[in-house]
């Protein structure tokens, strides 16, 4: 083994030392002329170079001056004097600050010159600047008048003469710069030669010391990159920082080794997880989806008991489940088993609030002050040592809690385990609340199915009930009008007239209702056929045509040719739906109008068109027109009268014949309906 003082930095600290002394040799020679040549330096960029430039621009000042001076007196507006008022105030603190930059330096060569040129430009500031910028009129007469231009030219000159002095002591300068470096630069490349001789042998005697077990080094983390986490660096070969890089490695190893472990434990508790709370989504009664999840997350989790409870709670079902691994099943808590209400309350508001779980490593010694009471293990959970609970909630407050325990010893509990259980118990109470819901809609459903299949019976009762009596009603009417419609005198034929057409109305409402009834029931049953649309408009014509007389309306029908337009159907039935649809169109056209109804193919379909010119619907309740006693508010108040059964009639027989219907009106100009059923295959 190396001996402990055996360092990389040992090693190169001895050549360093002889390095340094090389430098020091080597740099005492030239150490005066780099400084001479650093103050040559700083003087120029400190003292001359500023000071040059603020003449300069002492120069450019009194230009700006003057010449906004000219643009005023050619122009007269005030706005032109702004360079002025800002160059004027420049002018003097300018000069001035050349001959401070130069003090500093312990320059007083040009202080005459400097003073000179600052009486010139103070003197034209004075006598000629501020008297023109009083008034358009004194500035041309300034600029006409020739001691203006006489005195800025001296103070050009004056200026001229400082910058060139400037120029002088800086060119001055650079050359003795020049001319050290010419002699400090032999002096430094031989010290960075020696420098570079003495790192390299320091460098080949590191290299040969710490070389090779680098390279094993290096192989080792190789394999580590391959994830072949069983290999160890050796910590006993090379030097002290290598070893010391090697039992880092080694730790690094053991802990990637350990975090391995942990992922695959965890992916191992996230997919046993997911399949728990996918068999809880499946839509079982509360009890088997309670049943289901504390037996599996007891079972994955590795615990000893597992109990869920709900409270009294309109959301969901009251449950209260426990699992212990000896008796397999869970079992069904009741009575004082699922006690302590209140205070498990409590805690699950607490933490459906905070949104955490609370994860207890020992009952016995845990501090529980952030909870404000103590947790006090219930009675369905006694003997736990260790535990997590986790609230069932939904909204604002929770509807439950799920509290899992270890009994023996303590046990420390993951951040993936306590967000695992808070996965778990967000779906258990997705899962709870859809089928509660579930299960109140299927109720709610078979009550309503119930109370509809009470209300189509009671409908068709009374319907056969009335029809009997008023079909004796209508024959001995006709027996009257045809027996003794001549004997009767008018009053009393008049009246008997109005009883038979209410009687034939409330026979065809009794009819409607008898066929609505059937429709819903069931027990009309279609019979489907080849059907010719032509023979169907055949019969719509026969039965239309005479109330379409009576009503002074132009009927068109189209009839296709026989054998054209054919369909798998009932001919009775479509035959009344479309009579159904045309009497309306008659019923709610007024006299000297026009009622179609055509038949033809489009496409794979067959198209059935009823068209009126009447009194039209309103928009707005175009889509209610097939509901059961529906009527528009237009018909209503024109007292037309109608059950509001027909349209709904014409819309089953259309679904049991796999078509559709669609409505077009327009208030005043006219409702067209058109009916689309598939044509027969070949």
């Amino acid at each position: 083994m190396p001996p402990a003082n055996d360092t990389v930095s040992r090693r190169l600290g001895r050549v360093a030392v002889a390095v340094l002394i090389i430098f020091v040799l080597t740099g005492s020679i030239t150490i005066w002329a780099l400084f001479r040549s650093a103050n040559e330096v700083d003087r120029l960029a400190t003292v001359y170079a500023p000071a040059s430039d603020a003449n300069a621009a002492a120069l450019i000042y009194m230009l700006d001056a003057e010449t906004a001076i000219r643009g005023y007196a050619l122009s007269g507006e005030p706005s032109s004097l702004e360079p002025y008022q800002h160059a004027v105030r420049k002018i003097i603190p300018t000069i001035d600050s050349v001959g401070a930059t130069l003090h500093r330096a312990d320059d007083h060569s040009l202080d005459d010159a400097l003073a000179k040129q600052r009486a010139l430009a103070q003197r034209w500031v004075t006598t000629i600047a501020r008297p023109a910028a009083s008034s358009a009129a004194a500035a041309r007469r300034v600029t006409r008048a020739s001691g203006g231009r006489v005195l800025f030219d001296a103070f050009r000159g004056a200026n001229a003469m400082v910058a060139d002095d400037l120029d002088t002591f800086r060119r001055e300068l650079r050359s003795d710069t020049g001319d050290l470096s010419r002699y400090v630069f032999p002096g430094i490349i031989a010290l960075v030669a020696l420098a570079l001789l003495a790192s390299g042998y320091a460098a080949l005697r590191t290299a040969r010391a710490v070389s090779r077990p680098l390279r094993a080094l290096s192989d080792v983390v190789r394999l580590l990159e391959n994830d072949e986490l069983a290999v160890n660096a050796d910590e006993n070969a090379g030097p002290v920082e290598v070893r010391t890089v090697s039992a880092a490695i080694n730790r690094l190893a053991g802990e990637r080794r350990r975090a391995l472990g942990r992922q695959r434990l965890d992916d191992r508790l996230r997919s046993e997880v997911r399949d728990l709370t996918s068999a809880i989504r499946i839509g079982q009664d509360p009890t088997t989806i309670a049943s289901t999840l504390v037996a599996g997350i007891g079972r994955v989790f590795d615990l000893d008991l597992v109990w869920l409870v709900t409270f009294d709670d309109a959301r969901v079902a009251r449950l209260a489940q426990r699992w212990r691994p000896a008796e397999g099943d869970a079992e069904n808590l009741t009575g004082d088993e699922s006690s302590d209400d209140l205070m498990l309350r409590g805690l699950a508001n607490r933490l459906w609030h905070s949104g955490t779980v609370l994860g207890v490593s020992d009952h016995e010694t845990v501090d529980q002050s952030h909870l404000d009471t103590r947790i006090t293990v219930p009675t369905p959970m006694t003997g736990a040592r260790a535990s997590a609970i986790a609230a069932i909630g939904e909204g604002n407050s929770a509807m439950g809690l799920l509290w899992l325990a270890v009994t023996d010893d303590p046990r420390t509990w993951t951040a993936t385990e306590l967000g695992l259980i808070q996965h778990v118990a967000g779906e258990l109470a997705q899962s709870l609340l859809q089928t509660h819901v579930l299960g109140q809609q299927q109720a709610a459903m078979r009550r309503l199915r119930e109370a509809d299949e009470a209300k189509t019976a009671l409908v068709s009762t009374v319907s056969h009930e009335l029809r009997t009596p008023l079909t004796s009603i209508i024959g001995y009417l006709d027996v009257l009008l045809d027996s003794y419609e001549s004997e009767l005198d008018p009053e009393a034929l008049s009246m008997l007239q109005v009883i038979e057409r209410n009687a034939t109305r409330l026979r065809a409402m009794i009819e409607d209702l008898l066929k609505q009834s059937e429709l819903e029931a069931g027990r009309r049953a279609v019979v489907l056929d080849r059907t010719d649309l032509a023979h169907v408009l055949d019969d719509v014509r026969e039965t239309i045509t005479p109330l379409a007389a009576n009503a002074q309306l132009q009927l068109e029908t189209r009839r296709p040719e026989t054998g054209l337009v054919v369909v798998d159907g009932d001919q009775r039935e479509l035959t009344q739906a479309v009579v159904n649809l045309a009497a309306n169109a008659v019923k709610f056209t007024a006299a000297g109008g026009r009622v179609t109804v055509s038949a033809a193919p489009d496409g794979d379909n067959a198209e059935i068109r009823i068209s009126d010119t009447g009194i039209g619907i309103p928009s707005d309740e175009v889509p209610h027109l097939f509901e059961r006693f529906f009527r528009a508010r237009n018909a209503r108040s024109a007292v037309i009268p109608g059950t509001g059964l027909g349209l709904a009639i014409v819309a089953d027989i259309v679904a049991r014949h796999n078509g559709k219907i669609d409505v077009s009106s327009t208030l005043g100009i006219g409702t067209s309906f058109v009916i689309h059923l598939p044509l027969a295959s070949a």
